[in-house]
């Protein structure tokens, strides 16, 4: 295989195409992860925005076990409004306060952030501290470490 041809291959995008043809943008894929189960949350659309959600390891080849917990959704939107309107994120990070979702997110991955949360509550987490950005008791699933973020898988 010539460099041209492996090129050419590495160009190509698999990701489903919607039906209508236009290109879906997530500007925090990669940075939101479940408080439940450590997962990082699938971008997708809903009701016509970027959100993100955890089925936390369900499938279609699996029946529904009842003991599992309930699917996680965020939209983007409102996860970009919980960081621009933190006091302590956007004085310690002032490029946060831009209202361009993309500048949010590479503001993230610049500082090494991410976005872990559940049900009850979200928080940002770097390598030295965690910030809450929704509510002031956060349950003990947020608190502890996700793996992508100790390890950088």
């Amino acid at each position: 295989m010539s460099e041209a041809d492996f090129v050419a291959v590495q160009r190509i995008h698999t990701a489903p195409v919607p039906v209508d043809g236009t290109v879906r943008r997530y500007a925090l894929s990669g940075l939101v992860f479940c408080g439940i189960c450590g997962r990082a949350l699938d971008a997708h659309w809903m009701h016509g925005r970027a959100g993100y959600r955890c089925r936390h390891g369900r499938n279609s080849a699996q029946s529904v076990d009842r003991g599992r917990p309930r699917i996680l959704y965020c939209r983007e939107d409102q996860l970009i409004q919980a960081l621009q309107s933190n006091p302590a994120l956007v004085r310690a990070y002032p490029r946060l306060r831009q209202g361009r979702p993309r500048a949010v997110g590479e503001e993230l991955r610049r500082h090494g952030m991410i976005l872990v949360g559940d049900h009850d509550g979200r928080i940002v987490e770097t390598d030295t501290a965690s910030i809450a950005l929704t509510a002031a008791h956060l349950p003990a699933a947020l608190q502890a470490e996700i793996p992508a973020q100790k390890g950088g898988d």
